[in-house]
């Protein structure tokens, strides 16, 4: 099989290690700047030298062959934490950031329906509606 996967070439690879990460043809042409139809020609060409039914297949095998043995699914993971990194376009509080609470009484009163609300504007002198 190794044979096999020396006939790739990088452009093949490359798709296959795409369709490996569930893209479709139209992202994958986007991502390399080809068209879709160059990609499904890619795609063929590579299951065809790994005499595999599909790309999907074929993109198996490739993974399969380049990825390392483990023991363990999780031991190649870097973790964000070991890295110094956090989650990525996540929002940080800040000091002058208010802490927010859902508040039913706040909401009502803010347009007027609330009984506390009403009864406020009637005491103010909010003309009554005869």
């Amino acid at each position: 099989m190794s044979e096999s996967l020396e006939l790739l070439t990088a452009r093949e690879r490359e798709c296959l290690r795409l369709v490996h990460a569930h893209h479709n043809s139209k992202q994958i042409a986007r991502a390399l700047g080809i068209k879709p139809g160059t990609v499904d020609k890619h795609c063929e060409n590579a299951a065809r030298k790994l005499a595999v039914e599909n790309r999907v297949a074929a993109a198996l095998v490739l993974v399969a062959a380049e990825s390392p043995p483990n023991d363990s699914q999780y031991e190649g993971i870097a973790m964000a934490a070991t890295l110094g990194i956090g989650p990525v376009g996540a929002a940080e509080r800040t000091p002058h950031d208010p802490p927010r609470r859902y508040d039913p009484a706040h909401q009502l009163a803010r347009n007027g329906s609330h009984p506390r609300a009403w009864l406020a504007l009637t005491e103010s002198g909010f003309p009554s509606l005869r």
